[in-house]
């Protein structure tokens, strides 16, 4: 993501002109995971309540 040099084929992908596209993709990676964390963080407050309520 900060564009530093590596080698090989990996050197492919680490261009500048790429940065857009990366950004977008860790962009919705992001929302995505984040999306999940906060469905799984509701799913424990709910079952903290049935586990107190019972």
């Amino acid at each position: 993501m900060l564009c530093h040099e590596l080698i090989g084929v990996l050197s492919v992908y680490n261009k500048p002109y790429w940065l857009k596209a990366q950004k977008e993709s860790y962009d919705q990676f992001d929302d995505a995971l984040f999306a999940q964390v906060q469905t799984e963080l509701e799913y424990e407050k709910t079952q903290a309540r049935v586990y107190f309520v019972l």
